[in-house]
């Protein structure tokens, strides 16, 4: 099960690694949705790190915010960002990886960064390579411009393009001998106040409800969850008991304001709409 999990994995990791090039060349919109980028940051560095001799080492915040991201999108920059610590650590070692909520201030510590301020997601990748010398550092988001050997050059600028498009930024710091540190930032998704607590706020109703189901365990719910909701259910286990009690309210002068009917009742009987019994065909 493990070996097709994978297969599938990669599967979905090559569809998306073969979308970089349009990504980049149209523009690539984001279609985004609120996710929680906590596991997808995870399962993607193992994935991309998988068969290296690179260890990932996590810190990610437990209260990490969820952001409102292209997931395919977002698993492009990740694997771009692995995929160039892997070639800067021919040696192996450990990628650092870590996820922080931040808030960005006009005067804080994170001034320096050129976005609005707000509550952000930072997500940092720091290898332990070779590191990029400093007459570099201004040209590794043009597309095609590499120092390696292997490799198109295209990696960090899809990344950049991409993280732009989703309203945030990435950023590159390198020391030669010390490794490179990639940065993330995300605009963190709006926090909605948490959902009154049932019976706060819910509406109510009123009325006579007639309940016909075969289903002993459902029949009972469903009268619960009319209850709960103000109504007065009563209920029947077959077609014959619903059409007797429904004339015996009418009689009385107290008709039911609805009828639910089980469509499909075990041992071929249902009620139909002139009341009576009729067999199914």
């Amino acid at each position: 099960m493990e070996k097709l999990n994978n297969i599938e994995k990669a599967t979905k990791r090559a569809k998306e690694l073969s979308n970089q090039l349009f990504t980049f060349a149209r523009g690539g919109a984001p279609v985004t949705e609120k996710v929680s980028i906590k596991k997808l940051i995870v399962d993607n560095i193992k994935f991309t790190l998988s068969g290296s001799n690179i260890r990932p080492k996590f810190n990610i915040a437990e209260d990490l915010q969820m952001v409102e991201a292209d997931e395919g999108q977002f698993n492009q920059v990740l694997s771009n960002i692995t995929i160039n610590a892997v070639q800067a650590m021919p040696e192996g070692g450990v990628l650092e990886v870590s996820a922080e909520n931040i808030t960005l201030e006009e005067s804080g510590s994170y001034s320096f960064v050129p976005l609005a301020e707000g509550a952000y997601v930072k997500i940092s990748i720091k290898d332990q390579g070779t590191g990029i010398p400093e007459k570099y550092l201004s040209k590794i988001f043009d597309p095609f411009f590499t120092t390696k050997d292997i490799g198109r050059g295209l990696g960090l600028a899809i990344s950049y393009s991409i993280i732009k498009n989703h309203g945030g930024c990435l950023q590159v710091e390198s020391e030669m001998g010390a490794g490179t540190s990639v940065s993330i930032l995300l605009p963190a998704a709006p926090q909605f106040k948490t959902a009154p607590a049932p019976g706060d706020s819910m509406l109510k109703g009123k009325g006579r409800i007639l309940v016909m189901d075969d289903e002993e365990d459902l029949l009972t719910i469903t009268g619960e969850a009319l209850s709960f909701l103000g109504y007065d259910a009563t209920l029947a286990r077959d077609g014959k008991e619903a059409i007797d009690m429904y004339v015996t309210a009418r009689e009385k002068g107290q008709p039911f304001h609805l009828v639910i009917l089980d469509l499909t009742v075990s041992g071929g009987r249902q009620a139909d709409n002139r009341g009576t019994v009729k067999k199914r065909p």
